[in-house]
């Protein structure tokens, strides 16, 4: 009784926590939640004969990505002019999919489902994790870190992919342990079709499965990439190209991005607010180096599927270019699942050294915290 008292606590909790961020942001904009859409009246995703009557469009900035998911929801199956806005999103389907189904196709209602299906998924997620850690005789307290982390935080607050995308990868893996593959490669397809960067964390788990010579596991998580291949050849016959195609081009040389991002601060002609804004991301590349170095450690003493993930979660992150981490929202999306296999590798060995980033990780969480209250700046709007 008393862990599924801590069970309901956790969910509770994390509840609790975005809704007070829905709060603090909506108050900004005399509480009209689409705000979290981020319309930005400098960015060619704005047409105001398809934005619904009172929606906020924010003055002097381009907004961000919650543009292209709300046109993206409000026609998923590409059957009127929206896509002419921005199709690159599209590969991206189930987000935008499951925020218009909730709306039941009507758009006023978009601004509502999009966040609904991210607070959902946030704790389905937490649930998924609890389940695993109570398998390894761990408190579910743990999977805090993961749902209060910075990745969950800064994709609620932009209205993005990627707590959904998490919230399946644990699905699938709270089957995988239980070796119900079938099960795994159902939600890992969902997943795909939810961000295309999960294909990195599936195939991890594919080739440990295929060298584990657990060859028929192998194959039958690799029928999850099937569901993705069939909607690029949909998009493509919609569209006339592949959208996922668009997104390309974001890895380079090794720390050319963040070198290029330091290279690019300027500390002047701007108060305090300023200048955190500005050096945000160099925080969080120390903490993804000392990732890097931790599950390093890890991996030549224990090579399980949690540690290969957690390594090369962050290692790819050296990758990655600089309009990822010029972004503090894009460079802590794209590494989100960095937590999740934080907890898990620490389930399966419990190691000193998984505590200081536990350290690490709830000390960013604290820097979101302060971030959305003191240092996000409040743009100036209109309505639609």
């Amino acid at each position: 009784m008393k862990k599924h008292t801590r069970l309901l606590k956790l969910l509770l909790i994390t509840f609790l926590f975005y809704l007070i961020i829905i709060g603090i942001i909506a108050s900004r904009y005399d509480f009209n939640l689409s705000c979290f859409i981020n319309f930005g009246e400098e960015s060619s995703l704005v047409a105001k004969k398809l934005v619904p009557p009172n929606f906020v469009i924010m003055e002097n900035t381009s907004g961000y990505d919650g543009q292209a998911y709300y046109y993206a929801a409000s026609d998923p199956f590409i059957r009127t002019d929206f896509h002419r806005i921005d199709f690159k999103k599209y590969h991206r389907f189930l987000y935008p999919f499951l925020a218009h189904t909730l709306a039941f196709g009507d758009k006023r209602l978009l601004p509502w489902t999009l966040l609904i299906v991210n607070i959902i998924s946030i704790l389905a997620g937490t649930l998924f994790l609890s389940k695993i850690l109570k398998r390894h005789n761990m408190s579910v307290w743990y999977a805090l870190i993961y749902s209060l982390g910075i990745g969950n935080i800064v994709a609620f607050q932009y209205n993005l992919t990627s707590p959904l995308c998490i919230c399946l990868i644990l699905g699938g893996i709270y089957f995988y342990e239980a070796k119900k593959i079938g099960s795994t490669a159902f939600f890992f397809s969902l997943a795909l079709l939810t961000r295309e960067t999960a294909g990195l964390i599936i195939l991890v788990f594919l080739l440990y499965e295929f060298f584990g010579k657990r060859r028929r596991n192998s194959f039958i998580i690799a029928l999850s990439f099937i569901p993705f291949t069939i909607l690029q050849f949909f998009l493509y016959q919609r569209l006339g190209e592949i959208p996922l195609l668009g997104s390309s081009g974001h890895i380079v040389l090794p720390f050319a991005g963040i070198i290029q991002k330091i290279g690019s601060i300027n500390l002047s002609g701007g108060g305090i607010k300023h200048v955190l804004r500005e050096i945000s991301v160099i925080p969080y590349f120390c903490f993804v180096m000392f990732v890097i170095a931790v599950s390093a450690i890890k991996l030549s003493k224990n090579k399980n599927i949690y540690n290969w993930n957690l390594f090369i979660q962050a290692f790819i992150s050296i990758f990655l270019c600089f309009p990822i981490w010029e972004e503090f929202a894009a460079i802590t999306r794209t590494t989100s699942a960095i937590f999740p296999f934080m907890i898990l590798s620490y389930a399966k060995d419990r190691d000193k050294f998984s505590k200081y980033l536990f350290i690490g990780a709830g000390l960013l969480t604290i820097a979101a915290i302060i971030r959305i209250i003191f240092i996000s700046p409040t743009h100036p709007y209109s309505l639609s």
